[in-house]
């Protein structure tokens, strides 16, 4: 498995502001502070087996960091997926996006 680290640069960052909301709008001043890109490579059928980002972003007095994992498996082979409601899956966000 060969592992590539991706660090974009400062004006890679800067074009990325001010941080759209999921409805186009801008969120006030929140930005990305950091990121960093992980991808697990294998080496054997050159096939990407994993995407991991990490993204720092701050705003109005607060600060917060996501990772996101992305896992590829089973490469051509068919699959369903069924995505549950939200209710369902046990989980509630309890908590403000940075300068909200």
């Amino acid at each position: 498995m060969a592992v590539v680290t991706a660090h974009p640069t400062e004006q890679q960052l800067e074009a990325s502001r001010p941080l759209p909301t999921r409805n186009g709008v801008t969120q006030g001043d929140a930005n990305f502070q950091n990121a960093t890109i992980r991808v697990w490579i294998n080496t054997e059928t050159d096939r990407i087996h994993k995407v991991q980002r990490v993204l720092h972003v701050r705003g109005a007095e607060a600060t917060a960091v996501a990772t996101v994992t992305y896992r590829f498996a089973d490469y051509n082979d068919p699959t369903n997926i069924t995505r549950p409601a939200f209710e369902e899956s046990g989980s509630e966000w309890k908590g403000d996006c940075p300068g909200t």
